[in-house]
């Protein structure tokens, strides 16, 4: 996973598609910090990035779930 990661961040490529990413700041597996690579890559202006305060890892089991749920029913409905 590590030299994954790696190779990504060395070639990184831009993603021009709408995109929706959802982290909770209460993930113990995932860090907040690789939020600003995919911000960076991101170009499409419909594309969204969004630190929620809570819902642990897996987000659509946590307590936010209806939020996520009604989060991305949002995203997906103001698409062209």
């Amino acid at each position: 996973m590590m030299k994954a990661m790696e190779r990504v961040r060395k070639q990184p490529r831009e993603v021009d598609i709408p995109t929706l990413i959802l982290q909770a700041i209460d993930d113990k597996r995932l860090s907040t910090r690789g939020l600003k690579h995919l911000r960076d890559w991101m170009i499409h202006p419909q594309s969204e990035v969004r630190l929620l305060p809570f819902g642990s890892h897996v987000l659509t089991r946590g307590e936010a779930r209806d939020e996520i749920f009604h989060r991305i029913s949002d995203f997906l409905m103001d698409r062209d």
